[in-house]
């Protein structure tokens, strides 16, 4: 969904596996796009922290 402004913001979680050991990667996008549906701006930041925590 794009809001006002033509930006939309997504915040997601992965779980995963460095080798054996479970960890968690969180982040969010932000992308603002122009009248033709192209992206014309973006920004995320991400972190990630060892195990598997819970949203």
């Amino acid at each position: 969904m794009v809001g006002q402004d033509g930006l939309a913001v997504a915040e997601f979680r992965v779980l995963a596996y460095e080798g054996e050991a479970p960890v968690t990667l969180a982040g969010c996008v932000f992308a603002r796009f122009g009248a033709d549906g192209l992206a014309v701006e973006t920004r995320d930041y991400w972190h990630t922290a060892e195990g598997h925590l819970p949203g």
